[in-house]
């Protein structure tokens, strides 16, 4: 895996959005609950569906008998409905909207990575003003993170090799996807969250908060 011991700056950069970019109130426990009631509903064995998060449970189910199109649909109505409304009590990461502007007139494209329904994705990257080339949500691809996939997929909408790309993330799924495509990958670091909260998958770079990735990127401004 590449160091930054050597800060070359990337070809381009992916990014996570939510708790990455910006910070939305998603309960997403209450979102499990939700659509594993729904699986209920519809005479699903939800057994073997509790031990998955949210989006593994709409995947999974929609291959059991009573599942299928009709349960996905049924699924994504609800959780989009539930992010859409999250939107407007989201707040913009520090640093978000500057670092995005400067990458974009600095000529590094951007991704936004995320596994968001699309309409509440485009809500806030619009409300917020946050630079970027290629938006990929969990309905643009067939397999969201942590499966590389997902970045792959964006490093080809930027026409770069995973192998120039940045991924930056605040979750072990970013890094891991990120990995996993062969990226350098940099953890965000929320202060709730102990130190050692990447060790099950280090990143090559841990930050606290966005400004501290900008010598990483723009080294001649170390």
């Amino acid at each position: 895996m590449a160091s930054f011991s050597a800060r070359q700056p990337p070809g381009a950069v992916l990014f996570d959005l939510d708790g990455t970019l910006v910070c939305s109130p998603l309960d997403f426990a209450a979102m499990k609950r939700d659509v594993l009631q729904l699986a209920a509903e519809r005479g699903l064995e939800t057994a073997a569906l509790e031990a998955l998060d949210v989006l593994g449970i709409v995947a999974a189910g929609a291959r059991l008998p009573g599942g299928g199109e009709a349960f996905v649909r049924a699924a994504e109505e609800r959780l989009a409905r539930v992010e859409v409304a999250a939107t407007d009590r989201a707040t913009v990461m520090p640093g978000a909207t500057a670092l995005l502007e400067d990458l974009r007139r600095a000529g590094c494209p951007v991704a936004i990575v995320t596994r968001n329904c699309r309409p509440a994705a485009e809500s806030v990257l619009l409300r917020f003003g946050l630079a970027h080339q290629a938006l990929l949500t969990r309905a643009d691809v067939e397999r969201v993170k942590p499966d590389p996939a997902h970045l792959r997929a964006a490093a080809e909408a930027l026409e770069r090799p995973p192998e120039a790309c940045l991924m930056v993330g605040d979750h072990l799924m970013d890094v891991r996807a990120g990995r996993a495509a062969g990226m350098r990958t940099v953890g965000l670091l929320h202060p709730s969250r102990p130190p050692e909260f990447f060790a099950a998958a280090p990143p090559d770079l841990v930050i606290r908060s966005l400004p501290e990735l900008r010598p990483w990127i723009f080294p001649s401004s170390s």
